[in-house]
């Protein structure tokens, strides 16, 4: 009988199969049996999808198929449970790590890939003129300038994209349009554009994290930690444990008063008439409420931190307008909410948690998933609280999924997560008004 962890790690590949094809797909091999592991990366920060497949190659595959770097690779996959199947098609780009065995009868590589539409954008270079809408302006960007033929979600902006590219490529031009673009709903216009296995978007973060937020109670993630009252369960496998987490990184404070979080101002300077328009100020102390939250709106920061640190502007900014352009308030739209764009920035990105979980192809990356995480504490204790600040919703930033041939000739899969969240869970005051020495107590520092 398999083990429960063999199990929750396991992975379909359908058909057995991982097809090898030459450039215009007219010889094809499976190459499963060579495939030693792989990587598949989605992330918000990238347009495309990206693989990583390590070949141990003993039949001089590279040599004889022969492997120069303009090939594809089609998978299919999905996880015991999972409603869909993902389905990849890969470009092969580049070839690394190419190594020999000292006998000469191996050789190990890496097989570097992408998504095709990262081809055609990278011999697709253009000037031209938008004059549309923002969301608009992707399409055509997408649709009709890299000629892609998969289905792109986006969402509703105002304003006009009025602008002239010189030499850009299409992914270039809507990055471009992600720094320009206002939102019909949300303040901080904080767009992404990227790739997942089902299509492409072009959203706000915000609205991933309020769409996104109902779908946590489907993805609902344990980290186990020893207690007295439950030495049973200690380490029990499950397809909803956090394998392991750690936190990368947390605050960056100073980069963030400098960057305007706490405090900043954008003033609009007229080209035509030279006036100065009002000044649009962020301060956090209030602000952050603003932002769509992850679960509770309680800031990274207290609010005497908040007071001390927004006293004098941190970031200044002159942005321009020419009143002379036709529909310029339409052109100049986005410079209304600049001021609330980089501070929720700065904020989903201040704390970064990774947590490794069994791998699950029902999970998109933009999801928002449900942690509970317990507090460290002794083997003695009989605590069950969760930790108070860190814990509960997260948006999912990026999926590493990971698969790595086992001994018995399947593939296991994890996937490792990069999480954020702009607000904490509860808020930082009322832990710090909370008694700090009780005997038994979460909160405690001193035992008896």
């Amino acid at each position: 009988m398999a083990s429960l962890v063999q199990e929750t790690d396991s992975v379909e590949i359908i058909g057995d199969e991982i097809i090898l094809w030459d450039f215009v797909r007219a010889v094809k091999l499976n190459i499963i049996k060579l495939v030693s592991g792989f990587n598949i990366i989605e992330s918000l920060q990238n347009n495309s999808i990206v693989a990583e497949f390590e070949i141990n190659d003993g039949i001089d595959l590279i040599n004889y198929f022969p492997i120069v770097g303009e090939e594809w690779i089609d998978i299919k996959l999905k996880t015991p449970g999972a409603h869909k199947v993902c389905e990849y098609k890969f470009f092969v780009h580049r070839i690394t790590h190419s190594k020999v065995n000292n006998i000469g009868s191996q050789r190990n590589y890496i097989l570097h890939c992408s998504t095709e539409d990262y081809l055609k954008n990278s011999y697709t270079l253009y000037s031209k003129r938008y004059n549309k809408n923002y969301n608009q302006a992707v399409e055509e960007a997408l649709k009709t300038d890299l000629g892609s033929t998969k289905e792109l979600e986006v969402e509703p902006t105002e304003g006009i994209f009025d602008y002239v590219t010189n030499k850009l490529r299409p992914f270039q031009v809507i990055n471009l349009i992600c720094e320009r673009a206002k939102s019909a709903k949300y303040k901080s216009d904080s767009f992404v554009f990227y790739e997942d296995n089902e299509k492409y978007r072009f959203l706000t973060l915000e609205k991933l994290i309020e769409d996104r937020k109902p779908k946590a109670e489907k993805f609902i993630y344990n980290f186990h930690t020893y207690h007295k009252n439950e030495e049973d369960n200690y380490e029990k496998a499950n397809a909803n444990n956090v394998i392991s987490y750690s936190t990368p990184f947390q605050g960056s404070v100073f980069d963030n008063i400098k960057n305007g979080q706490f405090h900043n101002q954008v003033k609009t300077f007229d080209i035509l008439t030279g006036d100065y328009f009002t000044t649009n100020e962020y301060f956090n102390i209030g602000g952050h409420k603003e932002f769509k939250p992850t679960d509770n709106i309680y800031d990274h920061n207290t609010d005497a931190f908040n007071n001390f640190v927004s006293q004098r502007n941190g970031e200044y900014r002159m942005v321009l307008k020419d009143s002379a352009r036709p529909n310029a308030d339409k052109v100049f739209a986005h410079n209304d909410k600049l001021h609330y764009k980089r501070p929720f920035y700065d904020k989903i990105f201040q704390y970064f948690l990774n947590i490794r979980i069994y791998g699950d192809t029902n999970l998109l990356v933009g999801d928002v998933i449900k942690l509970k995480i317990r507090e460290i504490n002794g083997k003695t204790k009989n605590i069950k609280d969760q930790e108070r600040l860190y814990t509960e919703n997260y948006l999912v930033t990026e999926i590493k999924n990971t698969f790595v041939l086992a001994g018995d000739g399947r593939f296991s899969h994890f996937m490792n997560l990069d999480l954020r969240k702009p607000h904490f869970f509860e808020k930082i005051e009322k832990i710090l008004a909370e008694p700090k020495t009780v005997s038994g107590n979460s909160t405690a520092l001193n035992e008896d």
